[in-house]
């Protein structure tokens, strides 16, 4: 409060005063620069959030303020005892008019989005059993939990299960050729009818990269970048002045 009215009453005084020159108001801006770095702080504090975590592999995965993600590639460098020293995941991001992006995500490179509000960190990476499956020419990768739409039907992965000869099987839900939702196994190379007769195969299981992307709500962030930006130009005001 004490700096609120301070600020206030030396730019009311020197406008009135007549003084124009962007210099005298050098020490103010770095002021107000002062209390948007405080909202940055306050904002954060009560309205910033931690997100649950969110499996992304080679499948499309909805992830909260960025619309839908697949995991491209994943690098990992190593350090000599095995360690690993850096990822670099490259993301891309699908909006609702089906136009797609490509990011690259680290340990010190999130998501971002919103000016740095809503932000999707690399929280961990490995390996994970993915179910290929295919069915009226539509094709998608899909880890355990995940789902997307494969012959006009949406389709969700459960988990796996032992299937005959010891080859693991997919267990999936979607609608049954009587339309109502059902729970079955799919075997590699095996079918299975969906609703409207359309047929639903499971290619394949293999191992496949992923990633875990943890997201969080962070609204004091673009506060706090209109706060560097405000005391910067104050600062370089003030070397303006004093070096005349």
């Amino acid at each position: 409060m004490n700096t609120v009215l301070a600020t206030w009453d030396a730019v009311a005084r020197k406008w009135q005063g007549g003084i124009r020159a962007p210099t005298a108001y050098a020490g103010s801006i770095a002021h107000v620069g002062f209390l948007l770095a405080m909202a940055a702080h306050a904002i954060g504090g009560f309205l910033g959030s931690e997100g649950a975590g969110v499996l992304v592999a080679s499948g499309w995965q909805e992830v909260p303020g960025f619309g839908e993600v697949r995991l491209a590639s994943l690098d990992v460098d190593a350090l000599p005892n095995g360690m690993p020293k850096a990822a670099r995941a490259r993301i891309e991001l699908r909006d609702g008019g089906g136009s797609t992006t490509e990011r690259l995500v680290e340990y010190n490179a999130p998501l971002s989005s919103g000016g740095g509000a809503h932000l999707a960190l690399l929280a961990d990476f490995g390996r994970i059993w993915v179910a290929r499956l295919s069915g009226g020419g539509d094709e998608c990768p899909l880890a355990e939990g995940q789902g997307c739409r494969v012959a006009g039907e949406a389709v969700q992965l459960l988990g796996f299960a032992p299937g005959e000869g010891g080859a693991p099987s997919a267990v999936v839900r979607a609608r049954g050729p009587s339309g109502i939702e059902e729970v079955r196994a799919l075997g590699p190379g095996a079918e299975l009818t969906l609703a409207g007769g359309r047929r639903l195969r499971l290619a394949e299981i293999v191992p496949a990269p992923a990633v875990v992307l943890r997201t969080r709500e962070a609204p004091g962030n673009p506060w706090a970048l209109a706060a560097s930006l405000v005391m910067a130009a104050g600062v370089a005001l003030l070397w303006r002045k004093l070096a005349r």
